[in-house]
């Protein structure tokens, strides 16, 4: 609830268009801060699907002789952490750097953002299907959910490269470009709750 109170919090004092102090590379306005919060609160989302997940392996490592090890997750959510840093720091780079003439720098961390964007996504797919093939959550039917998160998750968080690509194009205004990564930031957010209820009911 923490993350969806600074989430909230923060869109209701960002700037508007007309406020912004900083343009990006494409001459529409750039909001540093919130790749911060982005950062803040993705971290905080991997950090609670691997909370879900320990607990759900912990249970089934008592069980099953050939259990996932607490390592290998811990390592999974290692990679998620790292690639979150590196996929908003190349991303605000992206944005921000500007070289006269030339596009190509722009590409180039778009590209090392994308690279940090999938790793994050293979380590946090990886760790949900950890927990949907438990035999613990298999057993009490909770399964589907997690297959269902697993799939929503990598669906969800494409909306903000999209969105990212469609804003240097100047294919959507400044407004469509807001209102685009809040749909997509509070769709994001909510998965975490299903992660949650899900985890209740198993």
């Amino acid at each position: 609830m923490c993350v969806h109170a600074i989430t909230l919090l923060y869109y209701i004092f960002e700037p508007g268009v007309e406020r912004c102090l900083m343009l990006d590379a494409f001459g529409r306005p750039l909001h540093p801060m919130r790749y911060v919060m982005w950062t803040i609160s993705v971290s905080s989302m991997c950090v609670s699907l691997y909370l879900v997940t320990e607990g759900s392996l912990s249970q089934t490592r008592r069980d099953e002789k050939r259990a996932i090890s607490r390592e290998e997750t811990r390592d999974k959510l290692v990679d998620a952490l790292l690639a979150t840093v590196f996929t908003f720091l190349f991303g605000f780079l992206g944005s921000r750097v500007n070289v006269e003439g030339t596009l190509w720098p722009n590409v180039a961390f778009f590209l090392m953002s994308s690279a940090s964007f999938y790793l994050k996504l293979y380590r946090l797919w990886a760790m949900l299907g950890d927990v949907t093939g438990s035999g613990r959550v298999v057993r009490s039917g909770n399964a589907p959910q997690f297959v269902v998160i697993r799939v929503a998750v990598v669906i969800v968080w494409h909306v903000f490269p999209c969105v990212w690509v469609l804003g240097a194009f100047n294919a959507i205004t400044p407004f469509e470009e807001h209102l685009g990564y809040v749909l997509g930031d509070l769709c994001a957010k909510y998965l975490l709750l299903f992660v949650y209820i899900s985890h209740v009911n198993g």
